[in-house]
């Protein structure tokens, strides 16, 4: 039901504020919505705190390194077979792209 995913297929990249492994730094996270809002890139925040990603190591690397994590909504995710919406996709390079590219540390 989809009540219960963590993202909407269709809804834009998902950014994360948290999972089981981080809490998204605060700059990385307020510049990831400037830059979607800045670029008409719709977007959403992940809905559980389930799960993490390799930025769980990272954030922890020597004295920390800011982390967040941005995703392609998709369902069936540790399946043979993942559905997706190709908008997501291109939207979420559009996202990280203009992200990376505006970021001043």
């Amino acid at each position: 039901p989809e009540h219960l995913t963590s993202t909407k297929v269709g809804q834009g990249p998902a950014i994360t504020i948290a999972d089981k492994s981080m809490v998204t730094h605060p700059k990385i996270l307020r510049r990831l919505i400037e830059t979607a809002k800045e670029n008409n890139i719709p977007f959403q925040f992940k809905r559980t705190v389930s799960g993490g990603t390799d930025a769980g190591s990272i954030h922890l690397t020597k004295k920390g390194i800011p982390a967040g994590v941005v995703s392609v909504p998709c369902r069936y995710i540790h399946s043979p077979l993942s559905i997706l919406d190709l908008n997501d996709l291109e939207n979420t390079i559009k996202l990280v792209d203009a992200f990376v590219h505006s970021y001043e540390g």
